[in-house]
């Protein structure tokens, strides 16, 4: 029995949704901040990379690494992340023990290439826009920053 015209174009958009749902990894543009090593290359997953937007959609987990040279030896580090609008607003859910050898490993040596990832969540409740964010890699018993930057997502 031949498919219909009408299944096969059901089909067809059924296919084209299901790809465009996939997310997929980009290079981030990143800007630095508070004096802090800025990572060499900042990678995301997104639905969508439009002008150095990565767009996300709510309820999704997205997979974000970024590689950098730390400048001193570091036994131990927190990550802080924030929405930054005209206060900084801590991203809810967002586990700061970093060092366990899944997001990172540590000690970090000065001068080695390092990798830090992370799975960030969209959660439901967040409003649809676009938002910048700051990053914080700090050192646990300094507390002074080793590595900042800010990006851009937008979300659907």
């Amino acid at each position: 029995m031949a498919a219909s015209p009408s299944s096969c174009l059901f089909v067809a958009l059924a296919l084209c949704l299901v790809g465009s749902s996939r997310a997929v990894m980009h290079e981030i543009p990143v800007r630095s901040c508070d004096g802090a090593t800025t990572p060499s290359s900042l990678k995301m997953e997104c639905s969508q990379f439009i002008r150095g937007t990565c767009i996300l959609e709510k309820g999704q987990t997205y997979n974000l690494t970024a590689e950098f040279t730390p400048d001193r030896n570091l036994r131990e580090v927190e990550s802080h992340a924030a929405w930054k609008t005209w206060v900084e607003m801590p991203l809810y859910g967002h586990e700061s023990q970093v060092c366990n050898g899944m997001y990172l490993t540590c000690p970090l040596r000065a001068g080695q290439t390092t990798s830090f990832s992370y799975p960030f969540h969209v959660h439901e409740f967040l409003m649809r826009r676009r938002y910048p964010v700051i990053w914080r890699l700090r050192d646990v018993d300094s507390e002074e920053t080793t590595l900042c930057f800010v990006f851009v997502i937008k979300i659907l």
